[in-house]
């Protein structure tokens, strides 16, 4: 209503618009004006916006310090990808309209949302993204996560090995190799969230769009590797001796270059009564 009464106002709804996005994204053909950003790490509310919303309308966000741009710079490129838009309108997603937007210049207008006609899921990727979307709850909470990433590795255990699908859930299973080294190594990056909690956002996106190409990857190449990775999911949660979660009070400092959190601790308050 107000973006209609001020036409000359741009008006950027956060987030992806996660709390209207079920029913906003009707109206926003009749509203040019209105933009939504991509300032969130979920592959399903990203691939909903991207689905659903012109991309003219859609402008890149990163949201520091809870997530970095490169996260979500590659999780929005993937999940476009996986829709089938054209490099044209990724860039303007990624940053051409908001040049213009920022220019003073009127946006321009690069076609309509590409629908959901092409929204396939792997059901079998799809058990992987969920158990990664409830461990990246958990870590948020400062919680190892444990539980459902070991399901997760074992969810990796495709019985089609030469699949797109086997291919993203190798990766994923790197990537859940390379969170745990990361947790031993760094007990205190990233509080209050859990050490590493990112890289899980990644492997969930991957999970997501499994059909679009990834990069060399070094780790787990063969056989055997990519079984034992998987097979680590029986450990029990005193095998995996990950760390306890390290709480940290006080102001967060943003950070753009580091892929976690940075407390600054002659800034921290007072800890709570209860300690």
């Amino acid at each position: 209503m107000l973006a209609k009464k001020y036409p000359e106002a741009r008006v950027v709804l956060a987030h992806g618009a996660l709390t209207d996005l079920s029913w906003v994204w009707k109206e926003l053909p009749t509203c040019p004006n209105v933009f939504i950003d991509t300032s969130t790490w979920s592959a399903s509310d990203l691939t909903a916006v991207l689905a659903l919303v012109p991309p003219g309308q859609i402008l890149y966000g990163s949201d520091i310090p809870y997530f970095t741009p490169f996260l979500v710079a590659t999780l929005v490129a993937r999940c476009a990808l996986h829709l089938g838009l054209s490099p044209e309108k990724l860039e303007c997603i990624m940053g051409g309209q908001l040049e213009r937007l920022i220019r003073g210049e009127d946006p321009i207008d690069v076609g309509p949302p590409p629908g959901r006609q092409r929204l396939a899921i792997d059901i079998l990727l799809e058990r992987v993204y969920t158990l990664l979307v409830m461990a990246v709850g958990r870590m948020l909470n400062g919680d190892t996560g444990y539980e459902a990433l070991a399901l997760a590795r074992l969810g990796c255990e495709l019985a089609d090995t030469d699949a797109p699908a086997a291919e993203a859930a190798r990766h994923v299973l790197a990537i859940l190799d390379r969170q745990e080294r990361f947790a031993r190594e760094h007990a205190t990056d990233g509080a209050p969230f859990y050490p590493g909690v990112r890289l899980i956002m990644l492997a969930a996106g991957i999970a997501r769009t499994p059909e679009v190409s990834l990069p060399a990857n070094p780790d787990l190449t063969t056989a055997a590797s990519i079984r034992g990775a998987s097979m680590a999911g029986h450990r029990t949660g005193d095998a995996v001796d990950l760390p306890h979660p390290v709480i940290r009070h006080g102001d967060l400092r943003r950070s753009s270059v580091a892929d976690h959190m940075v407390a600054d601790p002659s800034r921290r308050g007072p800890p709570p009564e209860e300690e």
